[in-house]
């Protein structure tokens, strides 16, 4: 700002081109991390999932009666019970 006030055109000037140039390296930086975010955000996908609750017999089990079951994900270990009977 001291350059522009005191009308120092050439420091000015040589001013601009640095921070021309360090936008610049801001603005690529940004577009890779958005580039990385997108193909992360890609991978996502949604399905549909039926799950059928059966015994050990493999006789199907009504909605209404889930005492005792419950679900594991096979990848994380983590256990969901039935918190209601809808």
């Amino acid at each position: 700002m001291d350059a522009v006030n005191s009308n120092n055109t050439q420091t000015a000037l040589t001013l601009i081109t640095t921070l021309n140039q360090k936008l610049q390296n801001q603005t690529q930086a940004l577009n890779r991390i958005k580039t990385r975010c997108n193909n992360a955000i890609s991978m996502f996908r949604t399905y549909e999932v039926c799950v059928r609750t059966v015994n050990s017999n493999g006789i199907e089990v009504p909605p209404s009666d889930l005492f005792g079951f419950y679900a594991i994900n096979d990848s994380t270990g983590e256990v969901f019970y039935p918190d209601n009977q809808e």
